[in-house]
């Protein structure tokens, strides 16, 4: 095992550890705005509606980027990906 090894390992694990933590960020962001736009949206005025639609979008977006960035973690640390 090189250096080099070593520095991919630790880079492949803070990878994995930030992009599991946007995972979740990013999906309970867009859980609250599905809430926000959906089920509650007669309690909100139609600029905050717009902007939980946006919001999701978003979101929906950051779930996708921090899934691949999940995907390249686990490939780079020899894990199965998936």
């Amino acid at each position: 095992m090189t250096f080099y090894d070593l520095f991919e390992r630790e880079q492949g694990q803070m990878l994995l550890r930030y992009s599991s933590l946007g995972l979740l960020v990013s999906t309970s962001i867009f859980l609250l705005s599905i809430a926000l736009c959906y089920p509650f949206a007669d309690y909100f005025p139609l600029g905050v509606q717009l902007a939980g639609h946006l919001l999701m979008l978003a979101a929906g977006v950051l779930i996708k980027i921090t899934y691949l960035l999940r995907c390249v973690a686990q490939h780079a640390l020899h894990r199965e990906v998936g």
